[in-house]
């Protein structure tokens, strides 16, 4: 983050503590209780007690298929959001060669699922409450839009 900054010194990164503005109707709703049971998120078994507004927590996660010419490896990409604030954002060519923009995408949304969990956690032992699940976004663009 510190050698973005300097590198792009006319560039701000903002932190806002509103809701992000999210459109009902872009969103596909999926109940999956009939395939997965009555789970529950693992709570620290010695998390200190939760103060203070809950955050809202967003990630955006996406996946070129076959993007390095040379090893025909995808690319990943993932913003985590705090509120509106940039928390975690990763990029890596990922480590297989996947046969479909489907598992390439789904490769993607295993390592966004860790960094989730990750961080869940961290706020959680912070004492930050956490609102319900967390908002996932998994973006399709055409590959011809990449290039």
């Amino acid at each position: 983050m510190f050698a973005y900054l300097a590198k792009a010194d006319q560039h701000l990164i903002v932190c806002d503590a509103l809701l992000p503005d999210l459109k009902p109707s872009l969103m596909v709703a999926t109940d999956r209780t009939d395939f997965y049971g009555d789970v529950s998120e693992a709570i620290p078994p010695k998390m200190p007690k939760p103060r203070g507004n809950p955050v809202n927590t967003t990630c955006f996660v996406d996946a070129n298929h076959a993007g390095s010419l040379v090893t025909r490896r995808s690319q990943t990409g993932i913003h985590i959001f705090v509120m509106r604030s940039p928390i975690v954002w990763y990029s890596k060519r990922q480590i297989t060669v996947e046969t479909s923009t489907f598992g390439s995408e789904f490769v993607a949304m295993r390592q966004a699922t860790e960094l989730i969990e990750a961080l869940r956690y961290k706020l959680r032992m912070f004492g930050i409450p956490i609102d319900g699940p967390k908002t996932i976004m998994v973006t399709t663009v055409p590959s011809s839009v990449i290039h």
